[in-house]
């Protein structure tokens, strides 16, 4: 059996005592140790199961299958559209001014050191509803129009509209995760110290989640996947902002994700 390497993208399978995990996916990210040898693997969260669970779990190799470099998950399965690139964008992932491959893929370490740096200054922008930097926003779908906002979201450009609805995962994805890791405030007194400093606690655990999960799934090739599954996730929910609604109505495919930042992420090229 193959042995994985680091940033291999894998579907779990034949489970026992962690059934409910079987058909999840994960990235790996490091190499196995143990007796018997176990893969650490960071979790896609994509599977309600996965929720109970750690973001790095450990797994031995006859439990993981190998998946191609890319790969999606349902309905967001689909690649991302070919279409223009940013090449600043390219340059912030190490593509050398637009000539992704000319130096051959980076290592896996480099490649999580650089995913980790755009998704924390995205996740800056969310934060401060802020315009992201022009040489990362295109990894994550987004091309900002200053020009354009105002009216009607049918008259949005699509690249404005996917940035409306990162803000809606990131306001989602932070109260269901201060609902586990915040304080019982049937417990605790909300005008204490202790309960503000456990609230920061909680809401810094969130932002480190959301930011593990963004950067595994940049690693594994498969963040418009990721992307689309949480805004049909939230739809089916009724917590769909009209951002994400305008988006599904339109479809993904014309979302403008900068797709050799992307395949240099996933160490494609």
């Amino acid at each position: 059996m193959a042995t994985l390497t680091e940033g291999t993208r894998v579907r779990l399978s034949g489970l026992v005592s962690s059934a409910a995990l079987n058909g999840a996916e994960g990235v790996v990210v490091g190499r196995p140790d143990g007796d018997p040898p176990r893969y650490p693997v960071r979790l896609l969260r994509t599977p309600a199961a996965v929720e109970a669970h750690a973001d790095v779990i450990r797994v031995k190799r006859q439990n993981l299958e190998p998946l191609p470099r890319g790969a999606g998950q349902g309905a967001a399965s689909e690649a991302p559209p070919s279409g223009p690139t940013n090449p600043s964008g390219a340059a912030a992932a190490g593509g050398g001014g637009g000539d992704g491959s000319r130096h051959g893929p980076l290592d896996f370490k480099t490649r999580e050191r650089v995913a980790r740096a755009m998704v924390q200054r995205f996740l800056e922008a969310l934060a401060d509803d802020a315009y992201p930097d022009e040489a990362i926003e295109a990894a994550f779908g987004v091309r900002m129009n200053p020009q354009s906002g105002g009216g009607d979201l049918d008259t949005w450009p699509i690249g404005n509209l996917t940035f409306g609805a990162w803000i809606t995962i990131n306001n989602w994805y932070t109260e269901d995760k201060m609902a586990v890791y915040g304080p019982d405030e049937d417990e605790a007194d909300p005008g204490s110290d202790s309960y503000h400093e456990a609230m920061m606690a909680a809401l810094k655990r969130a932002s480190k989640d959301l930011e593990d999960e963004l950067v595994a799934a940049l690693l594994g090739g498969c963040l418009p996947a990721w992307y689309e599954a949480q805004l049909r996730r939230l739809q089916g929910e009724g917590r769909a902002s009209g951002y994400a609604v305008e988006i599904i109505r339109r479809g993904f495919r014309g979302v403008p994700w900068d797709v050799q930042v992307l395949a240099r992420m996933a160490g494609l090229v």
